[in-house]
């Protein structure tokens, strides 16, 4: 709701208007305007949560395929070295 406060003053013959208009309206469309300020910065901070977030997951998953490559790249080579181990024993029975 606007209201409209109109006051004349004289001076020198002259008239001058002054007019100020609500307060109301003014404060309610300046809350507005910081309630939407507001929601958009918290969205942004969301955003950058999200992505601060899929970005340790990224690195999650990588630090998990490098600890299985690494889990079976030790397998591979405990299983050659049994096999080394037993191809020595096959070498040294047949000896």
């Amino acid at each position: 709701m606007r209201i409209w406060v109109e006051s004349v003053r004289v001076r020198s013959g002259k008239k001058i208007l002054n007019e100020r208009h609500n307060t109301n309206e003014e404060e309610e469309e300046e809350e507005e305007e910081e309630e939407e300020e507001e929601e958009e910065e918290e969205e942004e901070e969301e955003e950058e949560e999200g992505e601060e977030e899929e970005e340790e997951e990224e690195e999650g998953e990588e630090e998990e395929e490098e600890e299985e490559e690494e889990e079976e790249g030790e397998e591979e080579e405990e299983e050659e070295e049994e096999e080394e181990e037993e191809e020595d024993e096959g070498e040294k029975r047949k000896i």
